[in-house]
């Protein structure tokens, strides 16, 4: 059977001549959010060395800080409208460049046998555009279901921040478990969740890859679902 051409994830055009890119090849080599450096040599271990381990305090101390920072600026300034957006998505592709330098550093799972996926050649707008979904309309419509625009950040209950902040977030993955069980299990499912696991060895942007209805129900159907409990 002959393969499709938009199923293949194999990515070139990193070393083609520039003239030949568009405006989706420059904004990953602008916000320099590519996966792996192609001039810097990334570790391979043998699957009998002992995994690297990342402290669980670092993890949240840099989640912490990178989530307080625009709220107490966003309470400062609560008028600036795109304040919250900025903030998300400068953590962002902070997190991606903190998460190239630790696979060059560490190298990564299964690293012996393949590298990393990079951004496919024939999704390179697609791949873009989920990453616009997820940074601007995801947050835009968890607003939407969930902010009360009259109260300002420091009206919140600070003493139950904490519980409802973990509960919604062991919610939603649970939410999500389900969905993902639903795609793999029942019958006719499948098609709209295979282009999500095309790639064996994904890196970070490939994680929202995925079919068009697939992105709808992550943005809009599982938010939607936990908001309603």
């Amino acid at each position: 059977m002959e393969r499709n051409t938009k199923d293949s994830i194999k990515p070139t055009w990193r070393q083609k001549d520039h003239p030949e890119w568009t405006i989706h090849h420059w904004v990953y080599d602008i916000f320099d959010i590519h996966p792996v450096e192609l001039d810097k040599a990334v570790p391979v271990h043998p699957k009998t060395d002992k995994v690297s381990y990342l402290n669980d305090w670092y993890q949240r101390r840099w989640i912490l800080a990178h989530a307080f920072i625009p709220i107490a600026l966003h309470h400062l300034y609560v008028v600036c409208r795109t304040l919250y957006s900025a903030a998300f998505n400068l953590s962002a592709i902070r997190e991606l460049h903190l998460l190239r330098a630790l696979g060059h550093r560490v190298g990564f799972v299964d690293g012996d046998v393949h590298g990393r996926d990079g951004v496919p050649d024939v999704s390179v707008s697609k791949v873009l555009y989920s990453l616009v979904l997820t940074s601007f309309v995801r947050p835009a419509f968890t607003v939407y279901i969930s902010y009360i625009t009259r109260n300002p950040p420091a009206s919140m209950a600070f003493l139950w921040l904490p519980f409802e902040a973990s509960c919604y977030g062991i919610l939603l993955d649970f939410f999500f478990y389900c969905y993902h069980r639903l795609m793999h299990d029942v019958e006719g499912r499948w098609k709209f969740h295979c282009t999500h696991h095309l790639t064996k060895h994904p890196n970070p942007l490939l994680s929202l890859y995925a079919d068009t209805k697939q992105e709808i129900f992550d943005i809009a159907g599982v938010p939607q679902s936990l908001i309603s409990l």
